[in-house]
């Protein structure tokens, strides 16, 4: 790996790159639908169980139960400061 490639991968506009993917996925939605959209996701979920079949782990699980919970606490905060 020469490390000019690296250097330019890191400097990319990664802002951008997010904005695009953004943009890809709600037009996606428009264009094929909500369940299109679930479709794909659950296809990626069944591939990456095809690389590592023991995925997700038990601690996976835990792990992205707790996220999920900080991250409804953290929208929950927001929406209550934003209450008159």
């Amino acid at each position: 790996m020469k490390t000019s490639d690296v250097v330019r991968f890191a400097r990319r506009d990664w802002q951008l790159l997010s904005d695009l993917k953004a943009d890809y996925w709600a037009a996606f939605k428009v264009e094929h639908g909500a369940a299109a959209a679930i479709r794909v996701s659950d296809e990626l979920r069944r591939h990456a169980q095809q690389q590592h079949p023991g995925w997700p782990t038990e601690e996976d699980r835990r792990q992205d139960l707790e996220a999920h919970a900080r991250v409804s606490a953290a929208l929950q905060r927001v929406a209550a400061s934003r209450r008159p």
